[in-house]
């Protein structure tokens, strides 16, 4: 018996199935423009931090129903849907190749056949909404399925192949087959059909990756409706109408949008309080009081479209629920439901089944809140897993990513007092520098905690990591993962050079064609914020109150900027990797990137095999950067500091880092320990299990850009130490001050223009910025 189904997941497995349902990559939580969020405190925060989570913990705490369990023959499980009185899901199984075996999903993202001589096949289970048998209802020949929905008594099933053609085929409760839709119309306005949904007059709704299709019967387009937004797919209402879901790749908003399939016109526009889904199956039509239901990546929400209202019905957090891979969503009633997707930290898909508590049973818990500016996975995870192994305490996180102006907004809540016990300062600090934020005693300086603690210690965490998130010589931050960014470059015309000032790039870019451009964008403003990101505090000493933009350095970036154009730069599709061929011949120079081992040589390949990581320029000659995940700084506010430590230390723990280094999704490991433990996981060549439980296995397959495929092989010995000697030479952080920044920004548009010299420009900004960080020291 399954308890909970949970089920293996071995890496790259349907890879590219499940790529498709994390296409945006990002979640979030919190109220959104027109929405409204629900009353009550978050279960008692303890005096001292002033600010308190809007959630009604005692009313949406569930806990897992044990009597739900079922019994499947399948190995992995994707997505669910309701089938008139039973519970529908799709399943892979595998099975042995043979000759006339077509290419999986899993063949086409990775190149190979991800076991070498099995395949895996797809089949759609029923069984009761109450677990128990599940039995094959239907199985495909080939192919793989992206989603399933009902089509009034029947189900319908969108096929995919590795040709990339479509169909939707609708089966009968006995599994048989009535009818089989292509959807090449459908397919024609897009790279991908994700979702589909089936009106009540039959028509087909596609979601592609740019438009809502509505198809007839016969497969035919009827109308077609295009977003400014991204589309990430569609919805039902619980009256059957039509919702187009979108994201707002500038607002960061995730909208139900109302679509007229007959007309082809769009309606209101409807906020949710989520920053993408999964899949089209995390959004069903509502009951009860609510019009539709959905399953952010931190609750599960009722919507009334009347009032524009959501209301959580389910707080993930307090609930002990990780809903940042659930795919599909199933509610019986407003006090269970069933959640089914993927972990891609743990391997494993799920499909567990919830009960709502007693609000008389919902034990109080010591509460801190954690604000943050975008919830990361990494943050999630750590968040989610500290809260399960403590269980008198809950960290309650505050996500600023669904405001209108994140940044201006926490910045607007900081400066009202509205304090949080604990910082996710991995995407900075608000419109200040995190240098500025420590010198106003935000935080809590951790030194001493580090010095002190017997379990952890300045010495557990990598060198360059450390010393580059030090302010002042102090720790303020500590993350459990990093990425390493750098500029890389033509390895025979760089290769002598440990790094490089600006001018010695100026001169350098001076030597080539005019018509060569640095980076992907040409866009005068952008390749000056590519610097502003990586050297802004070369121009400013937040210590002594000075800045020198008046300097020949500075001067040299705005020179450097200038050589691009004032044209926006607009990627499509179609046209997002013409920069593969522009970097081989020459005509682009650099290329920014986050570098893994295993990836590099798809980015040496890009260089002719002649790639080379010099970096960003600065007075030091050392640009390559690092980028903290789940970076946690304590609120020099706090109202339990020793909770606050403790939490900080889980995070930064072997186990905990342990548990999720392999994962497909996470970033590189802070301690030295654990990034020792990925360099040899990323040099297997043979499988085995490491002492945390994980499923280690030699790296296989291929990856790409453009028409440049390398394969993804084990790393050398060599090769780890070259990356090691590459982390070795992390400087600094990729931080900055939005409100100098913007400062830097609108001067310089008068130079890029030709209205005003670089001299008059220049000191223009010096004494913009001088009054700016005289006033906010």
């Amino acid at each position: 018996m399954i308890n909970r189904g949970k089920l293996s997941l071995r890496k790259r497995l349907l890879a590219g199935v499940l790529a498709m349902s994390m296409a945006l990559g990002m979640a979030g939580c919190g109220k959104k423009e027109g929405g409204s969020s629900e009353s009550g405190n978050g279960g008692g925060s303890a005096s001292g931090s002033t600010v308190e989570t809007k959630v009604d913990v005692k009313n949406c705490t569930f806990e897992v129903d044990s009597d739900f369990s079922f019994n499947s023959s399948a190995e992995h499980i994707s997505q669910a849907a309701k089938f008139g009185d039973s519970l529908a899901f799709v399943g892979y199984s595998q099975v042995a190749s043979t000759a006339a075996s077509t290419a999986t999903a899993s063949d086409s993202a990775t190149g190979g056949d991800a076991e070498g001589d099995m395949d895996y096949k797809a089949s759609v289970y029923t069984m009761p909404l109450s677990g128990g048998e599940s039995k094959s209802l239907y199985t495909l020949d080939k192919g793989y399925v992206s989603s399933i929905t009902p089509s009034g008594d029947n189900l319908a099933i969108l096929i995919g192949d590795e040709n990339d053609k479509y169909s939707v085929i609708v089966i009968d409760k006995d599994g048989k087959e009535v009818s089989k839709t292509p959807l090449t119309d459908a397919a024609n306005h897009g790279s991908y059909v994700s979702s589909v949904k089936m009106l009540d007059n039959g028509d087909i709704a596609a979601c592609t990756d740019k438009d809502l299709v509505i198809l007839g019967t016969d497969g035919k387009e009827k109308k077609s409706i295009s977003f400014e937004d991204y589309l990430m797919g569609c919805a039902i209402s619980k009256d059957g109408k039509l919702f187009a879901l979108t994201y707002g790749m500038t607002s960061a908003k995730t909208d139900a949008v109302e679509v007229n399939p007959e007309t082809g016109e769009q309606g209101e526009h409807y906020p949710l309080s989520a920053q993408y889904f999964s899949s089209s199956e995390a959004v069903q039509p509502g009951i009860g009081d609510y019009d539709l239901i959905y399953a952010s990546s931190d609750a599960l929400f009722g919507y009334k479209l009347e009032t524009k209202e959501d209301v959580r019905i389910c707080d993930f957090n307090a609930s002990l629920i990780d809903g940042t891979y659930i795919t599909s969503v199933i509610v019986n009633d407003l006090d269970h439901f069933i959640a089914c997707g993927n972990n891609y930290t743990t391997d494993e898909s799920f499909m567990d089944a919830y009960k709502k508590v007693d609000p008389a049973n919902v034990k109080e818990k010591k509460t801190l809140t954690l604000a943050c500016l975008y919830q990361s996975n990494a943050l999630r995870q750590n968040v989610i897993d500290y809260n399960k192994t403590h269980s008198d305490v809950r960290i309650d996180i505050i996500d600023y990513a669904n405001e209108e102006d994140p940044m201006s907004k926490f910045s607007t809540d900081i400066a009202a007092g509205n304090i949080p016990d604990l910082y996710d300062v991995s995407n900075g600090f608000g419109n200040m520098s995190l240098t500025q934020a420590a010198n106003k005693g935000m935080f809590v300086d951790l030194t001493d905690y580090l010095k002190n603690d017997p379990d952890l210690s300045e010495d557990d965490i990598i060198d360059s990591v450390l010393q580059s998130t030090k302010i002042n010589d102090k720790v303020y931050y500590l993350g459990s993962e990093f990425a390493l960014m750098t500029l890389i470059g033509n390895g025979d015309d760089l290769g002598k050079m440990e790094g490089w000032t600006f001018q010695e790039m100026k001169e350098y870019i001076d030597s080539k064609p005019a018509d060569s451009r640095l980076f992907e964008t040409n866009n005068k403003k952008e390749i000056l914020d590519y610097f502003l990101y990586t050297c802004l505090d070369e121009f400013v000493d937040y210590n002594k109150g000075e800045c020198y933009f008046d300097q020949q350095s500075f001067k040299d970036v705005l020179e450097l900027a200038n050589r691009g154009d004032n044209e926006e730069t607009e990627f499509t599709y179609d046209d997002t990797m013409s920069f593969v061929e522009d970097i081989r011949n020459g005509k682009q120079l650099f290329e920014i990137s986050q570098i893994t081992p295993d990836y590099w040589p798809l980015y040496n390949s890009l260089f002719n095999n002649k790639g080379y990581c010099i970096g960003f320029p600065n007075s030091e000659k050392q640009g390559t950067y690092v980028q903290i995940e789940s970076a946690i700084a304590m609120s020099s506010g706090c109202s339990d500091k020793d909770t606050a430590w403790d939490f900080i230390k889980f995070t930064m723990s072997k186990e905990q880092q342990g548990k999720t280094y392999y994962a497909g999704y996470s970033g590189m490991p802070t301690r030295k320990d654990v990034f020792e433990m990925y360099l040899d996981a990323k040099a297997a060549t043979k499988e085995y299990t490491d002492e945390f439980g994980n499923n280690i296995t030699p790296l296989e397959g291929g990856i790409g850009m453009g028409d440049v495929m390398v394969d993804i092989k084990p790393i050398t010995e060599a090769e780890k130490q070259q990356y090691r000697d590459l982390v070795s030479k992390a400087n600094n952080v990729w931080e900055y001050d939005q409100s100098l920044m913007e400062i830097v920004e609108e001067e310089s548009e008068d130079y890029f223009k030709g209205e005003k010299s670089i001299d008059d420009v220049c000191t223009t900004i010096q004494n913009r910025a001088s009054t700016y960080i005289q006033e906010n020291q």
